[in-house]
């Protein structure tokens, strides 16, 4: 009897330290949700979301918290999808990255199942995803999307409304560029014409929105460089998380770093075959793996390039061209000529940054990453200034910032380097410096004083 009671008191007790240890947990991760939700709050009633995600429905109580694959704390919170049937298979998720104390990022994820694969296959939780994934930012827009086969990314792409009359309004793109796209054209259809794979249909409940809109569309824009899976693809935007063992710092000079490239007899020949190419109408360029090859890149436009992302790219080499005749005429007949902007592009200067971030995850010295541009007006190259730490990760490159760098630049049309220092000082974008490379290889830093004065310094 003894026994027995000793029995069901020790149950008990296991039964009350079980019970105690489930709601304590449960209280903190209530908190960790709670602290999140709030933060969360005040950001939407900052300003008005972007028009394809006003007014959502969120589910918080089967919110989840979780760590994402880069490390980083995430809390992932359904969405109350609005669909036009049931039979939809397609869901949406606002995943919550928590950077640091008090300090969050949020960004919504469309998962767009294969409907042919198997049930196994329909998840991103599964470990043999097939569809495809795009993320957006609630404030801006699109930031990227992918499709997915046997989990992994085989194609890269867009996410636009596309209609069937190319000059309706609505065939126009309502993303914004994507974040990891060097210049993107307007899309008017996939790869070779095609129009794209259609995701779903789109719902909009804001006032300020046309009254409909065409299916939400998939539109290709070249295979993915890269095995990258689901739990990869959902990392924060832009890293947060930690590297992969290359040095952080770039204790190396610029300079030394530059006089050392420009004595590359390959390197140079490249320079020198890119120097007489601004004048066609199609840019041309070339990147570079760690190993030392070049490698010419695809266009994309006129105007724009294609930088495949992968673990041993270190730079980049390209050209912007001279003005040349659009093929189009003004209302008077008269024709129009595409001026293109001699100096890096806000496009230009992603790319350099995702480099950095590759490099720092795999190892890779990050004093030999470079992003160089080839004009008429000059030669730049763009270097780590400092250490990783400095690099501003949370930015989100799309169309605004696209044209503050526009309206920036318009405002110092006499100096392209004034305004593009300008640009990056104005829209937070730190640790990166500015160099020209004069023909005869010398080569100069350019600055900003603290009277926002152009200064020039030349390498010893």
């Amino acid at each position: 009897m003894k026994k027995a009671i000793f029995t069901i008191l020790s149950y008990s007790l296991s039964f009350f330290i079980l019970l105690v240890y489930s709601c304590s947990t449960e209280e903190t991760v209530s908190n960790q949700t709670l602290d999140a939700q709030t933060w969360f709050k005040k950001y939407e009633a900052e300003s008005p979301n972007f028009d394809l995600f006003q007014n959502l429905e969120y589910n918080w109580n089967q919110a989840k918290i979780t760590t994402s694959e880069d490390g980083t704390e995430t809390i992932i919170v359904p969405i109350v999808e609005r669909k036009k049937n049931i039979s939809e298979i397609w869901k949406q998720e606002l995943y919550i990255y928590k950077l640091s104390a008090n300090n969050y990022q949020a960004v919504v994820f469309e998962i767009f199942p294969d409907k042919n694969s198997k049930m196994s296959s329909q998840s991103i939780d599964g470990g043999n995803f097939n569809g495809y994934i795009g993320s957006w930012d609630l404030k801006n827009g699109f930031i990227k999307a992918a499709q997915f086969e046997n989990n992994k990314v085989v194609q890269e792409g867009i996410i636009a409304m596309l209609s069937s009359a190319s000059n309706n309004e609505q065939s126009k793109m309502v993303a914004d560029p994507c974040y990891y796209c060097p210049d993107e054209e307007e899309p008017t259809g996939g790869s070779g014409g095609s129009p794209g794979i259609p995701l779903r249909e789109v719902i909009i409940t804001s006032p300020s929105a046309p009254p409909s809109f065409p299916p939400m569309t998939f539109i290709p824009r070249g295979p993915s460089y890269g095995a990258v899976d689901p739990p990869e693809y959902t990392n924060p935007p832009r890293g947060g998380g930690g590297g992969g063992g290359g040095s952080t710092v770039n204790t190396e000079n610029p300079c030394d770093q530059i006089k050392k490239q420009n004595t590359n007899a390959n390197f140079k020949s490249k320079i020198d075959e890119l120097s007489k190419k601004t004048n066609l109408k199609k840019e041309t360029g070339y990147m570079q793996s760690k190993n030392g090859p070049l490698t010419a890149l695809t266009n994309l436009s006129s105007d724009s390039m294609r930088l495949p992302y992968d673990a041993t790219t270190v730079g980049y080499m390209h050209t912007h061209l001279d003005d040349y005749d659009s093929g189009t005429v003004d209302l008077d007949g008269n024709p129009l000529l595409n001026q293109p902007i001699k100096m890096f592009s806000p496009a230009d200067v992603q790319s350099f940054m995702i480099l950095l971030m590759n490099a720092n995850k795999n190892g890779i010295p990050l004093s030999d990453i470079y992003g160089t541009m080839i004009s008429s007006k000059g030669n730049y190259t763009l270097r780590l200034k400092g250490g990783y730490s400095d690099l501003n990760l949370g930015l989100i490159f799309n169309k605004a910032l696209d044209d503050k760098y526009m309206k920036t630049m318009g405002k110092n049309k006499s100096s392209r380097e004034l305004g593009f220092l300008k640009f990056m000082k104005e829209n937070g974008i730190t640790g990166i410096s500015l160099f020209k490379i004069d023909n005869d290889g010398t080569t100069a830093q350019k600055t900003l004083d603290a009277k926002d004065k152009l200064t020039t310094t030349p390498c010893p």
